[in-house]
């Protein structure tokens, strides 16, 4: 079988839906007989970019013509956008969506795709990552080429962003009932694409972790401090303007040392920072960390705390159960599919509470989740999903 990918990568963002997507290419392509990687980026154009610096914001810019991942190489195609194309972030201005006429996704017209097409070799079926826009590319690539699509869904693509756009998620709703199969990395996100639209095909591809995490990683004693982590963008869907909150309490109700490390960066990095710096709290900020890095600090965790607001199926926690580390999460899409009750906290005006009771209560029992690791290990979900392709495509041979 020959496979084209559409990617929607940063490779300065490398959280984890980068690690997500590229760890699904990587794990499909020995499967394959051969594939084309292109990765779709938006530049701004002109009058967006004036405009964006003069609202004090970043504008997006045309980079490079690729970029290399672990010998993988994302081939990178550059669209632009204005000011009211569709694509174009409005932040806290999306509500306003409501005219085609006025808001439109002129980039997936035959002229702007015919960039795409000759990059193209022969294939027998696309893969898109991300629901919009490549999902919507992959759509129209599909109509005009008479090939196959399929599309994987990793979470803010079906649970945050048509509820924000009303544009995107009428050509979300489209690019679900054309796919000739649509992948969810949980099934709450399935659930949440029913919202959206009934008439699709929908299956359960759960993220994983590569496999010289469980062969590599020892997780070492430490019994004098608590080391307590959380890993994410600092921002409003990862709950982390609460983070100082729940910091706060949880170091109020009990006397043991606890260090906090906050691994990532965002809109909230300042807030956090000012709050916990007049607060008791031993805490360390990192920024953004490579993924060795991040492992690094996983191998002398404790604790991963995720008090999201929204998820998909979060890889973080994967990773941490991988490496020893206790998981304590919000009860919120697909992570009540990995975590049982012991690990969670429900959505309640008490949430900051009963989180920070939640940690001290993991750390008093000292429990550990029963989670079966190695069903989660890239290969096995790989192969999984690329026999499920085979055979909607009628082609013999199980790898």
């Amino acid at each position: 079988m020959k496979c084209l990918f559409l990617t929607f990568n940063h490779p300065e963002n490398k959280t984890g839906l980068f690690y997500s997507t590229h760890e699904r290419v990587k794990n499909s392509i020995p499967l394959l007989d051969h594939y084309t990687l292109l990765n779709i980026q938006f530049y701004d154009s002109w009058f967006l970019s004036l405009l964006k610096s003069f609202l004090g914001l970043k504008a997006k810019k045309k980079g490079t013509e690729f970029y290399m991942v672990e010998d993988l190489k994302y081939n990178n195609i550059w669209l632009k956008r204005g000011v009211f194309s569709a694509a174009t972030p409005w932040y806290r201005f999306e509500k306003w969506r409501k005219s085609k006429f006025l808001c439109n996704e002129t980039f997936t017209s035959k002229k702007k795709l015919s960039i795409i097409l000759k990059k193209l070799n022969q294939f027998d079926f696309i893969m898109a990552h991300w629901g919009y826009p490549n999902g919507l590319i992959a759509m129209k690539i599909s109509q005009q080429l008479k090939k196959p699509y399929f599309v994987t869904y990793h979470g803010s693509d079906i649970n945050v962003i048509p509820q924000k756009n009303p544009i995107l998620k009428k050509s979300i709703e489209k690019v679900l009932q054309h796919a000739k199969l649509n992948f969810f990395v949980s099934k709450a996100l399935l659930g949440e694409a029913k919202k959206i639209t009934i008439d699709f095909e929908g299956t359960i591809s759960y993220n994983g972790i590569p496999k010289y995490f469980l062969e590599n990683i020892k997780k070492p004693k430490n019994n004098i401090k608590i080391n307590i982590l959380f890993i994410g963008n600092l921002n409003y869907v990862k709950r982390a303007d609460k983070l100082p909150e729940i910091i706060n309490n949880t170091i109020k109700k009990t006397n043991k040392k606890i260090k906090f490390t906050i691994i990532g960066e965002g809109e909230y990095e300042s807030l956090i920072r000012n709050e916990l710096n007049t607060s008791t709290a031993s805490f360390v900020m990192t920024g953004y960390l490579e993924r060795k890095e991040i492992l690094n600090y996983l191998q002398n965790a404790d604790i991963l705390i995720l008090p999201s607001r929204r998820e998909g199926l979060p890889l973080v926690i994967l990773e941490a159960i991988a490496c020893g580390v206790i998981p304590i999460a919000s009860n919120v899409g697909g992570i009540t599919e990995i975590l049982d009750i012991d690990f969670l906290v429900d959505e309640t005006s008490t949430f900051i509470d009963d989180f920070s009771n939640k940690i001290i209560q993991v750390i008093d029992k000292k429990i550990f989740p029963s989670l079966k690791i190695y069903n989660y290990i890239w290969p096995v979900i790989m192969k999984k999903d690329i026999n499920k392709i085979k055979n909607l495509l009628d082609v013999s041979n199980e790898y």
